[in-house]
């Protein structure tokens, strides 16, 4: 099947599963590579401990993949689909363009953080995580709707935007 794959990755993995990341990866050399954290069950974000912590741990796992695949992902999914308000601000200051954290929305949106800004996709949790996002030489689309502003508070959305 001609289908576009996109992985999720866990830092951890490629090192403490040589084999099987070598023989995937041969399989699906250029798809793109969104950061999952260290791991989900025993390195997850330092949450409550700081938006310093954050920004380490979130260079810690994008230092870690480019080491392991030579390449340095921008969009970023937490682990275990845990994050909070540090996070989106610790992920722009890294260089993360976009993430999949956003399991509330079904709107594409844009996020602007004090280090920059994020594009906000949305990820069924119930469904699981499917689908191409965009690379980090694609722009999104001009139909892209920003709602939301720092701190994380909904904005109005304009009338003519509003579901019928």
């Amino acid at each position: 099947m001609d289908i576009p794959l996109t992985i999720v990755l866990n830092a951890e993995f490629p090192d403490k599963y040589a084999s099987v990341w070598k023989e995937f990866r041969a399989v699906q050399p250029n798809a793109p590579i969104i950061a999952h954290g260290m791991n989900n069950t025993s390195h997850l974000l330092p949450l409550g401990r700081g938006l310093a912590e954050q920004k380490a741990y979130i260079r810690q796992t994008l230092d870690l993949i480019a080491g392991t695949t030579s390449v340095r992902p921008t969009g970023w999914s937490s682990p275990s689909v845990y994050s909070n308000g540090d996070t989106m601000q610790a992920m722009a200051a890294e260089g993360i363009t976009y993430t999949l954290d956003q399991m509330d929305s079904d709107i594409i949106s844009r996020l602007k953080t004090p280090d920059g800004s994020l594009v906000l996709l949305p990820v069924s949790g119930r469904n699981g995580r499917h689908g191409p996002a965009p690379g980090p030489n694609e722009d999104a689309p001009s139909g892209w709707i920003t709602y939301w502003s720092w701190p994380m508070k909904p904005m109005p959305i304009p009338r003519e935007r509003r579901r019928q």
